[in-house]
């Protein structure tokens, strides 16, 4: 039988820690009445069990040790695969007949263990998510949890979007026009650091600005902001949105417009998602009542 564990904390005390087993069968009553007043009523019809605090920190030591496997696996796997990463990388620089420079003897084996901790991290961020969102899950209301899932996959889901999408449209675009900005007579020696470091938080940047969408429709569920105000304000969306390009890309024009614009895009998708969810909310509010 299946068992999902979730965990909550009760008001009257902070050590009175709860743990949802959701099964086919109730959870079982309390034994004493003392244990009654220390549970939650929320925590109670969620199904949750009574649980102690060392019950949750093991808990908490075997999620930690999951992330800790898979980034130790990330990473090593990144290591051993850095040449074919750093060529990757390096291909919009070396397309324009330059090569990166290193100026240390022990640089190489740096440049390769950053690499290897960024894109390590980056491409365990499902397993850390994961791993985090089941162990904060049971603060969660029953009825929330499915738009957090969305919203949690949405978030992976953009933030690699947004990266894949740089490194192949707009990284390349943005590096021969400011190798094209090198005055004449002098030679351009690119420090090969620099310039993975450069990538690898550029890529990042974007990644993080493809959010704005997502947070714009948890604003909307949560009712701070409304469709109506969302489709009234997009003029000053879209400049919003050419200024925070404008930020995290090179100063040409080329690169701000192909960043741009699919952020206008997702606006506009955020625009029509938070309508959605705002319906279903006063769909279920009505159902309810």
């Amino acid at each position: 039988m299946h068992k999902e564990h979730t965990r909550s904390q009760t008001p009257a005390k902070r050590t009175s820690l709860l743990r949802s087993k959701r099964s086919r069968t109730p959870a079982p009553p309390p034994e004493t009445p003392e244990e009654t007043e220390n549970i939650d009523p929320d925590a109670l019809r969620r199904g949750d069990v009574p649980m102690d605090m060392v019950d949750h920190l093991g808990e908490l030591r075997s999620r930690l040790i999951t992330v800790i496997v898979a980034l130790a696996l990330s990473v090593g796997g990144c290591f051993m695969l850095s040449d074919y990463i750093l060529a990757y990388i390096s291909k919009p620089f070396t397309a324009t007949g330059l090569k990166l420079h290193v100026f240390a003897v022990t640089e190489g084996f740096l440049i390769r263990v950053k690499t290897a901790l960024i894109t390590g991290i980056i491409a365990a961020l499902p397993i850390i998510v994961h791993q985090l969102w089941r162990y904060i899950m049971p603060a969660v209301d029953v009825r929330d949890r499915r738009f957090a899932r969305f919203s949690i996959a949405a978030a992976l889901a953009l933030f690699f979007a947004g990266t894949a999408f740089t490194l192949v449209a707009v990284l390349p675009a943005s590096i021969r026009f400011l190798v094209s900005l090198t005055p004449t007579g002098m030679q351009n020696l690119q420090n090969a650091s620099d310039y993975i470091s450069f990538v690898l938080m550029f890529c990042a940047g974007i990644g993080v600005l493809f959010e704005f969408p997502l947070v714009i429709m948890i604003l909307a569920r949560i009712g701070i902001i409304t469709p109506q105000f969302l489709a009234s304000r997009r003029r000053a969306a879209i400049v919003l949105i050419f200024v925070g390009a404008a930020i995290f890309t090179p100063p040409d024009i080329l690169s701000q417009v192909i960043i741009a614009l699919p952020l206008v895009l997702l606006y506009e998708l955020a625009i029509i998602i938070a309508r959605f969810v705002i319906m279903r909310k006063k769909k279920r509010e009505l159902q309810r009542a």
